[in-house]
């Protein structure tokens, strides 16, 4: 499921897939992107368009569904614009939420898997480093747990 598709879905079945709600995927969508503003470097391998990819190459005609280039309107715009960040956010919520290898999850998107772990690898760091997302201690879950 892409970005597209995911953003369509009612609050209740995008947290039921996600495991976290569509305010919280967007808080998480705008440090990423606050966190690459100005960066450079290679493009990310996940830059499909919603419903673009289809596998090649098992079929006649198979030339046709090659993935093509990107525009070079595309190509300048900043990664938060590419749609790169939301995507591979939906990534990673889905390695997280559903815990498939990646190489399951590198069949699902298109990728190879070392390109799927770079990228939930990444998207941890810039939402680590953000200090808007983090797990509670064991302390304070103890605190918790005794009242």
């Amino acid at each position: 499921m892409r970005y597209k598709k995911a953003i369509q879905l009612p609050q209740s079945q995008f947290k039921r897939l996600y495991a976290v709600s569509k305010d919280t995927f967007q808080v998480m969508i705008r440090e990423v992107a606050k966190a690459r503003l100005g960066k450079k470097g290679s493009p990310c391998k996940l830059l499909i368009p919603d419903g673009a990819y289809k596998p090649y190459g098992a079929f006649e005609g198979a030339n046709e569904l090659a993935p093509q280039p990107l525009p070079n309107s595309m190509r300048s715009a900043p990664l938060c614009e590419r749609g790169t960040a939301p995507h591979q956010i939906l990534l990673t919520l889905q390695y997280w939420r559903e815990y498939r290898t990646f190489f399951h999850i590198s069949q699902d998107w298109g990728i190879h898997d070392s390109t799927a772990s770079r990228i939930v690898k990444k998207i941890e760091n810039i939402l680590i480093k953000s200090e808007k997302f983090r797990l509670p201690s064991q302390r304070e879950l103890k605190k918790n747990k005794r009242l």
